[in-house]
């Protein structure tokens, strides 16, 4: 009888056990990944996520892709390009209000970041070019590139003003997406994970035991490596270089971010922009406007905006602002760090 009790309370107790540990267990979900946006998405530690989160997430990216996507037919975006001239399109709020913080950020970075620079990308068209389009045909196109050429009217309606102005919210969209599925995942009680769209990186709270997550940023003079570090949480990593997307002609790399001011990819001397903040979309489009602004002006949009950034240069020269100072660790030894 004793040894009945016995094993009735050792079994008890195991079982017990058991329903802990696989309750610990399903609490942090397999790392997920999907493809959207023209990139690879991946859902990492997640600790509090389900499959039913998971596709709640990948439900929310289509949705956010067939609305502000330029290539896809009868997006907001798409309408907008196709709509003749002065007549007004009717768009979502989320694209409108993505629309009006363009406007705002374009305005304070001087055109630096601008949605309407899509006729010069589609000139160049880095992708599949051999060599520079023509100076008279650079020319001509930047006549479109501006926010003067779009009007967002106040009953929530957009208006080309010139024929031949196209708009691409692909250097704001994706940090938008980004903010919209943290929001998703944290009201269903996701605790810590990251969210990688694509190498933009975004933050849920920190690491098991208060740790900070540690996030490599590319070095942009060799693919695959890291030349950095950052130590942070529950924020997000966005950063911006012509490494990845170029052509070479007559010795000369000309890569895909655009100078507006110039037709021609950006030339201010940095390589790599890293934008730190826990606004994502503001990241994206503060990453593109750095690296075409320059150094100078990037580290006084930072101060303005409350982010923080790691600017590198051809030479290999880091600036830093103060708010990472102790969170950056240089790996490779033939970057140097920067003193204002």
């Amino acid at each position: 009888m004793k040894y009945c009790r016995f094993a009735l309370v050792y079994w008890t107790a195991v079982m017990i056990c058991c329903i802990f540990w696989l309750c610990g267990c399903s609490k942090k979900l397999p790392d997920q990944t999907f493809y959207a946006l023209d990139t690879v998405i991946q859902l990492r530690q997640m600790e509090g996520a389900t499959q039913e989160t998971v596709r709640q997430v990948q439900q929310k990216v289509i949705e956010l892709e067939n609305l502000l996507s330029c290539h896809k037919e009868g997006s907001d975006v798409w309408r907008i390009n196709e709509q003749p001239y002065e007549q007004p399109v009717q768009v979502a709020q989320k694209t409108y209000t993505l629309l009006q913080r363009a406007k705002e950020i374009s305005l304070k970075t001087e055109g630096r970041f601008d949605v309407t620079i899509k006729p010069l990308v589609d000139l160049w068209d880095v992708k599949q070019a051999e060599k520079p389009p023509a100076e008279a045909e650079i020319l001509r196109t930047m006549d479109w590139v501006g926010f003067p050429n779009l009007t967002l009217n106040e009953d929530g309606t957009v208006t080309r003003l010139s024929p031949d102005t196209q708009i691409d919210m692909g250097g704001m969209a994706k940090g938008m997406i980004a903010d919209e599925v943290k929001t998703l995942l944290q009201e269903a009680g996701v605790q810590r994970g990251i969210i990688d769209l694509g190498g933009s990186i975004t933050l849920i709270g920190e690491k098991e035991h208060g740790k900070p997550w540690t996030v490599g940023i590319k070095n942009p003079f060799q693919t695959g490596e890291s030349y950095a570090k950052l130590s942070v949480a529950d924020t997000s990593v966005v950063t911006s270089g012509g490494y990845e997307r170029y052509f070479i002609y007559e010795g000369r790399d000309y890569h895909h971010i655009f100078d507006p001011y110039t037709g021609y990819p950006a030339e201010t001397g940095l390589k790599s922009v890293t934008v730190v903040a826990q606004d994502t979309a503001l990241a994206d489009a503060l990453s593109t406007a750095a690296y075409v602004g320059g150094k100078e002006r990037a580290l006084t949009w930072a101060k303005e905006y409350g982010v923080e950034m790691v600017l590198v240069d051809t030479d290999k020269k880091i600036w830093i602002t103060d708010g990472l100072r102790d969170k950056l660790t240089i790996l490779d030894t033939a970057f140097q760090m920067m003193e204002e």
